[in-house]
C-alpha cells in the first residue's frame, strides 16, 4: 500500500521563518564610544567621540560637530589637540572625500540623523549657527559606511551690529565660542558589527529582540500538530 506524504504548506513555512526571509530595512547602528563634548583645538566647541576615520592616508582623524562662533561646522583633527584628549581609537575607514556634511535638522528633531535630507555624496562642512536648533553630520568612508553626529546648539550672547549669527527668533547676538554648547549629543556609525548596537533614536540601550506573542506560537503548535496527525495517517 502506497503510503502519501504530506508536506507542511508552503505559506506556513514562510510564516514559522518569515522573520527570517523578509530582510531589515533599517540601518544597523552602533554607538561610537567616548561620547564628548569638549574643545578640539582652536576657537571651537565640539561633540567628538573615541571613533575616528583616515583622513588623506593619515589614520586617527577624530571628526566633530563644532561651533566656532559663527558656523556650525563637521571637520576633524588629531587626539592630541583636543581637550579633553579622546580616550581611544576606533577606526571606522578611510574618508571617500565626496560625502562630508553637516545639515540643521530643526528645533524639534530628535532623530539618528539617518534621515538627512542632504542625498550621499554632498559636500559641505559648515551651515549657519542658529540657537536653539539641531544639527546633524555624516561622513562616508571607501567602505560606503557612515559616521553620523547629532547635536542641539544653544548660544547666548548680547545684542550686536548686522553681521553677527541670528538667534532662532530672529535677533543678532555678539557671540563667542564662549557662549556656545551643545546638549543631546548622539556619535553613531554602520560599520558591521562594529561596537554596541544603538536602540531607537540612536540610544545607547539595545533594541530588544522581536518575540512571538503566545497567540501566534499557540497557532503555530496547533497547525503543526495538525499537519503531523495528517502525515502519519
Amino acid at each position: 500500500m502506497k503510503t502519501e506524504t504530506h508536506k507542511l504548506p508552503a505559506i506556513l513555512v514562510l510564516f514559522c521563518c518569515g522573520i527570517s526571509v523578509f530582510p531589515a530595512t533599517a540601518q544597523d547602528l552602533n554607538v561610537c564610544p567616548g561620547l564628548t563634548i569638549g574643545a578640539p583645538g582652536g576657537p571651537t566647541i565640539a561633540v567628538y567621540s573615541n571613533c575616528t576615520v583616515e583622513s588623506m592616508g593619515t589614520p586617527g582623524f577624530h571628526i566633530f560637530l563644532g561651533f566656532n562662533g559663527n558656523l556650525v561646522a563637521v571637520e576633524g583633527g588629531q587626539a592630541e589637540t583636543y581637550v579633553p584628549r579622546p580616550t581611544g581609537d576606533v577606526p571606522l575607514g578611510a574618508l571617500n572625500g565626496a560625502d562630508l556634511v553637516v545639515e540643521i535638522m530643526g528645533s524639534s528633531y530628535s532623530g539618528d540623523c539617518t534621515d538627512m535630507s542632504s542625498p550621499n555624496p554632498t559636500l559641505r562642512t559648515t551651515v549657519p549657527a542658529v540657537n536653539g536648533d539641531v544639527y546633524c553630520a555624516r561622513a562616508t568612508t571607501t567602505d560606503n559606511n557612515q559616521a553620523y553626529i547629532r547635536g542641539r546648539l544653544s548660544i547666548t550672547g548680547t545684542p550686536a551690529a548686522d553681521g553677527d549669527v541670528p538667534s532662532s527668533a530672529g535677533a543678532l547676538v555678539d557671540i563667542s565660542v564662549s557662549d556656545g554648547n551643545w546638549s543631546d549629543p548622539l556619535f553613531l556609525n554602520n560599520v558591521p558589527g562594529l561596537l554596541a548596537p544603538a536602540g531607537p533614536s540612536g540610544s545607547t540601550t539595545p533594541s530588544p529582540v522581536p518575540v512571538m506573542p503566545p497567540l501566534v506560537v499557540l497557532l503555530l503548535a496547533t497547525l503543526i500538530g495538525v499537519f503531523g496527525r495528517r502525515a502519519r495517517s
